[in-house]
């Protein structure tokens, strides 16, 4: 938990964990958790697998053995194994080390601060920018996906699904629940149920990030609103009920 609050204190720094980031996938029989850490793992820029149990054991052997995601990693061993002539030590670790020795941390159990602090520096300088134009990047899908919600709330993630696809043949389908997820751990979506499937609309959080941060800066709001205006027209034979007060709170700069 530590860890985790340090790595969320630095600027342009988003903790994801697969198992929440994928939820909605890992129910059906097409995907597996390992091949979706997989693929998680190519659209992150930093890795940090602290060894604590047979998972992340196993997590850092498939890792290691990719050539184009071994640089990320950052690995956390105790201090105890460092000289263990063991699998571990022989084979991945060493196989990280030898291209970036920086990136293999060991730790004392009673000097979790010391490392905590080592992770957050190495992590400073690990980060990367990822062409933000790159939309069959889970996370910059996200961000594009918030102003989705933004212009055609309430919206279902079918109906985004289908809306993306058919605009951007680069977009997978089955991204955009994992997207869904990601606005939804940063507070910026709220969802509720209207028929048989979930609608999502902006929460609190997210109306501040669009029309205070971003759309502010670039001085678009009432851009944003015209363009909220025109894309309800059409939809407004929805089959949950239109409220006007809500509506209206929606258009206001806030």
């Amino acid at each position: 938990m530590e860890l985790f609050q340090a790595l969320q204190a630095i600027p342009k720094v988003h903790v994801v964990f697969p198992e929440w980031v994928y939820a909605s996938l890992l129910a059906k029989p097409r995907f597996d958790l390992l091949s979706l850490e997989e693929e998680l793992a190519a659209h992150v820029d930093i890795i940090v697998l602290p060894i604590e149990g047979h998972g992340t054991i196993a997590e850092l052997g498939a890792f290691a053995s990719m050539s184009d995601v071994r640089p990320k990693m950052l690995v956390l061993n105790k201090e105890e194994f460092r000289q263990q002539q063991s699998f571990i030590t022989l084979g991945p670790l060493k196989l990280i080390a030898k291209e970036r020795p920086e990136n293999v941390l060991y730790y004392r159990t009673h000097e979790r601060t010391k490392i905590v602090t080592k992770v957050s520096t190495r992590v400073k300088k690990m980060q990367k920018r990822t062409p933000k134009g790159d939309l069959s990047n889970i996370f910059n899908l996200s961000r594009f996906m918030l102003f989705v919600v933004a212009l055609f709330q309430p919206i279902t993630a079918r109906e985004m699904s289908e809306m993306l696809t058919k605009w951007n043949s680069n977009i997978k389908r089955y991204h955009v629940g994992p997207s869904l997820e990601i606005l939804k751990e940063q507070s910026y979506v709220d969802s509720h149920h209207a028929g048989e499937e979930p609608v999502y609309e902006l929460s609190p959080s997210g109306y501040r990030e669009i029309h205070q941060g971003l759309l502010q800066h670039l001085h678009q709001v009432n851009a944003l609103c015209r363009l909220r205006s025109e894309a309800m027209g059409p939809r407004l034979k929805r089959k949950w009920d239109f409220d006007v007060g809500r509506e209206r709170e929606r258009l206001l700069v806030r």
